[in-house]
């Protein structure tokens, strides 16, 4: 749509210029014939290329190469709104970190049948990284069937159910259903007693530190949003070498999402994200990514997304953004010249609409190898 205004406008100003061309001429007495050689070559010499054929190729280039990266655009207007980010934000377990955490000690060994019925059934859908590792660690345990019962999730605080025996189960944050706080990463309770409190293991995806340096040197300053404890997300911080100030946890969905908000910086944030407790504050960004395109909670709010292990994706979009940009400036430059020039020539009676019928399609091409030279390496 955008750029169909565009054309809009361009064809009637070309429109325009040929109509004044062409009457100054015949007012100037040089005669019918001169006047309508003024403005047809008018006509034809100019060229909307750049913003028809150019532009479009651009993207395509682009989104191509970035395709081949594993990085998938969503969006036809993603390139404008990221280059006015100036900060990004992350969440933690399962962006930052692997998507499924290890489950440390033998916690599981110490559950009843029945206990490990209700735990399988709490797990059996979980999207979220430490319910999909319980799930793993459950597999293979045939001693027990999973309790009947319909789960129902708090987004950012954990699921629960009431068994066929009338007994709640849940497992959350420590502190949720127990009303006592610790250390834990995860509580599995009945009843608000608690039966086992779990503890994982988190491993950075790969090369993590140098890909946040990496975006930091590109002038964006990084951000960790978490729902997990304070104490572990600024161990994290410490790791991943960012300023404690910059990260913050103990957060549900609503406060991730005031804070994006805050102050209107959310026009210039883009925030990673990976499950239903980000959805808020994925609504609240200017852009909006997820490396999580099997869960299928983000994926369709998200920009882009992206696969692998890593996150180099991310500086690999802001700097194909950044050869866009220059791409589609060269092109600029090149068409307001071309046009310019060509325009002065029929309104000096230099251009006949023959040559003009050469010169047009010359200048599409020149613009299309612009772009794809700009465009070669990203």
């Amino acid at each position: 749509p955008r750029i169909e205004r565009l054309l809009r406008v361009y064809l009637g100003l070309v429109l325009v210029s040929a109509c004044v061309g062409g009457s100054a001429w015949y007012l100037s007495g040089a005669g019918l014939g001169k006047s309508l050689q003024v403005f047809i070559s008018v006509l034809v010499v100019s060229c909307p290329c750049a913003l028809g054929l150019a532009l479009p190729l651009a993207d395509e280039l682009v989104i191509a190469k970035l395709r081949r990266l594993g990085l998938f655009v969503r969006s036809s207007d993603l390139w404008s709104r990221l280059s006015g980010v100036d900060r990004i934000v992350f969440d933690k377990t399962g962006t930052l970190t692997l998507e499924v955490p290890e489950l440390l000690g033998r916690p599981l060994d110490a559950l009843t049948v029945d206990e490990l019925g209700a735990l399988s059934a709490l797990v059996a859908d979980s999207l979220h990284p430490v319910g999909k590792s319980l799930r793993e660690s459950l597999a293979g345990r045939g001693s027990f069937s999973p309790a009947d019962g319909q789960v129902c999730e708090l987004v950012g605080s954990g699921v629960e159910f009431v068994g066929g025996d009338g007994r709640r189960w849940s497992l959350g944050k420590a502190g949720w259903a127990t009303g006592v706080t610790g250390d834990a990463d995860c509580v599995f309770a009945a009843d608000g007693e608690t039966i086992a409190e779990f503890h994982f293991r988190e491993a950075l995806r790969p090369k993590t530190r140098e890909e946040l340096a990496g975006l930091r040197s590109g002038g964006r300053e990084i951000f960790i949003l978490s729902g997990d404890r304070i104490g572990k997300v600024k161990r994290l911080a410490s790791e991943l070498g960012l300023p404690e100030e910059n990260c913050l946890g103990g957060l549900d969905p609503e406060q991730k999402a005031a804070w994006v908000r805050r102050d209107g910086q959310g026009a210039g944030t883009l925030f990673v994200g990976d499950g239903a407790n980000d959805s808020l504050a994925f609504e609240e960004a200017a852009v909006r990514a997820t490396p999580a395109i099997d869960l299928g909670v983000l994926e369709r709010k998200s920009d882009f997304y992206f696969l692998g292990r890593g996150l180099g994706a991310i500086r690999a979009v802001f700097a194909a953004t950044a050869k866009r940009r220059s791409a589609v400036r060269a092109v600029a430059i090149f068409a307001i010249s071309y046009n310019l020039i060509a325009v002065g020539l029929c309104f000096a009676g230099l251009m006949n609409p023959l040559l003009a019928a050469v010169l047009m399609p010359l200048s599409s091409i020149a613009t299309l190898v612009i772009i794809g030279t700009r465009l070669r390496t990203i």
